[in-house]
């Protein structure tokens, strides 16, 4: 591409401005509603993609990826996603350089653009802290099924008389109902299949019907995917605390 200066606003412009025009009645309020979104995706992308970050990728990938960026400026995408894309834009060009490929951009497009705001604040602490914070199970959840996270689970199982033990210690009264410590978490396993989290088999004594406590932590890490994607296209999350005062928070 051309490296003058002017050469990027131009084409932010032209990009931005095809967008459909519809007919009756709606019309001046849907002007007003594309002017205000086309102002800000060009403010967007002119502050977080410079022209020395994309002169090395190819025009027509170049091209695509704003024209994918233009469709969410259409479908109304809040500021603080259209941020992250516009950082993706930039993160291709400098990693990727001439071999950066629209495809990419769409892939990963496609999650970005669907994180509501709380979850984009949340991924921003972790990346921060490096490592997922305790938080919302929900939005943990969410970002599991969206491939940010991945899970892990550590089941423990506790006889009775470990039970008893441990709240004997802990509150020195032994004698407190062992249905007040299990409730509602007991379970009923026959004697031949009982065995602890390594897989030896647990005495249960002379009572084939005994009660266990299991307890099942659930522990959340990034997945593969997020950490190749962090290392390779950079934290497109920095400072993205500071959007929500330019109205990512409220965008969404």
């Amino acid at each position: 591409m051309e490296k003058e200066n002017a050469v990027l606003p131009q084409i932010v412009d032209s990009v931005l401005g095809a967008m459909p025009v519809v007919g009756g009645g709606l019309q001046n309020a849907y002007d007003a509603w594309r002017q205000k979104n086309r102002d800000m995706a060009r403010e967007v992308l002119l502050t977080h993609v410079r022209q020395g970050d994309v002169e090395k990728l190819h025009e027509d990938q170049f091209f695509s990826m704003l024209a994918r960026f233009s469709r969410s400026v259409q479908e109304g995408l809040a500021r603080s996603n259209l941020v992250l894309l516009a950082r993706l834009i930039t993160g291709i060009g400098h990693a990727d350089q001439d071999k950066g490929k629209a495809e990419t951009f769409n892939r990963y497009a496609s999650m970005l653009e669907n994180l509501t705001w709380a979850e984009i604040e949340f991924l921003s602490r972790c990346i921060q802290a490096n490592n997922v914070i305790a938080g919302s199970a929900e939005i943990k959840q969410i970002l599991h099924q969206k491939g940010f996270f991945v899970q892990s689970f550590d089941t423990t199982v506790s006889d009775k008389g470990t039970v008893a033990r441990r709240q004997e210690m802990m509150f020195g009264n032994p004698y407190v109902p062992v249905s007040h410590i299990f409730s509602p978490y007991t379970i009923p396993l026959p004697h031949a299949d009982l065995t602890d989290p390594y897989g030896n088999p647990v005495n249960q004594g002379d009572n084939k019907n005994a009660l266990y406590r299991v307890d099942i932590d659930i522990k959340y890490e990034f997945s593969s995917t997020f950490r190749a994607f962090l290392q390779k296209y950079g934290n497109l999350w920095e400072d993205i605390s500071k959007e929500s005062a330019d109205g990512g928070a409220d965008d969404q």
